[in-house]
């Protein structure tokens, strides 16, 4: 059995039982809350999410990836409006400097980075990679963040929690 199919099969007797998950509705606050996981290589894995802001404040960048999340949206009865809060700016900062090597690991990936020219090259492959449905970058959002940035300067990179919306109007907080 698929694993779609496995997924499917738990939606489907969660509701047929009144099963109820609850929503994670408070976005975490501090480094330790965020902070999942750092293998032996010093790889860091955050519970956090990375998009970019225009001097307003509003999201000019954030890969949609939706289709991954249509049983958690089942699941937790959520709408399809995103949500999203920053985290203060010294978690941010510590998050940023966390992920630095793994973010570096994504663009030498796609060539070698000699200068700022040849940076933003690397950059544009990114996106258009996302923007080609590329799902290996699934789970990179500080890297599709910083490419965008790269590109576009005058956007803000910021990183938080993120989610959507649930049909009670309550965030779920997915990621942070």
């Amino acid at each position: 059995m698929a694993v779609r199919d496995m997924e499917r099969n738990v939606i489907d007797f969660t509701k047929k039982n009144n099963i109820i998950f609850p929503k994670s509705t408070i976005p975490k606050r501090t480094f330790k809350e965020v902070l999942k996981s750092k293998d032996k290589e010093g790889d860091i894995q955050l519970d956090a999410h990375c998009w970019c802001e225009d001097k307003e404040g509003n999201v000019v960048f954030d890969p949609d990836y939706d289709d991954k999340f249509t049983l958690t949206k089942e699941m937790f009865n959520l709408t399809n409006e995103k949500c999203y809060k920053k985290f203060d700016p010294l978690l941010q900062k510590l998050c940023f400097k966390s992920v630095e090597k793994q973010v570096q690991k994504v663009f030498n990936e796609v060539g070698e980075q000699v200068d700022e020219e040849t940076n933003r090259n690397i950059a544009k492959e990114i996106l258009d990679h996302i923007e080609e449905g590329g799902e290996q970058l699934f789970n990179h959002c500080f890297s599709a963040g910083i490419a965008y940035k790269t590109c576009n300067p005058s956007v803000n990179l910021v990183c938080g929690s993120a989610g959507w919306i649930g049909k009670d109007g309550e965030p779920h907080w997915e990621y942070g």
